[in-house]
């Protein structure tokens, strides 16, 4: 079965942001924490937004200061060989944000066709 995230992608965008903080403002203008799946990925992103609300910088000490999380902001900056491919990398997260609102949506369809008996197709259809 395939997953609707990638840890990886994640924690490379947000680290192509710890370490180049123009990217910061990039980062909350194109995504939201929806955009991120895992609970490591949806904790830095917050924490990231608080700090740039304050003018503040988004760097693996700030950030980890936040979230308590030191190993994974460490780990976010480490793993990234270069920030040009930050861009690639937060298309690739948001998409996967997008797969994972269709799912739901899916979800949602089929929980009201099996589960709303009394319902009509067209109150099925507004209800949706």
């Amino acid at each position: 079965m395939r997953v609707l995230y990638s840890k990886e992608v994640e924690q490379a965008v947000l680290g192509c942001v710890m370490l180049d903080n123009d990217l910061a403002q990039v980062l909350i203008n194109l995504s939201n924490s929806q955009t991120f799946y895992t609970h490591e990925g949806i904790e830095t992103y917050r924490a990231m937004s608080q700090l740039l609300a304050k003018n503040e910088i988004c760097d693996a000490v700030s950030v980890s200061d936040i979230t308590g999380d030191v190993e994974y902001c460490v780990d976010a900056c480490r793993n990234v060989s270069s920030t040009k491919l930050f861009y690639s990398w937060l298309n690739t997260i948001k998409d996967y944000a997008k797969e994972r609102e269709l799912f739901n949506f899916g979800q949602l369809i089929t929980e009201e066709l099996l589960y709303n008996e009394d319902s009509t197709t067209t109150d099925r259809i507004e209800a949706i």
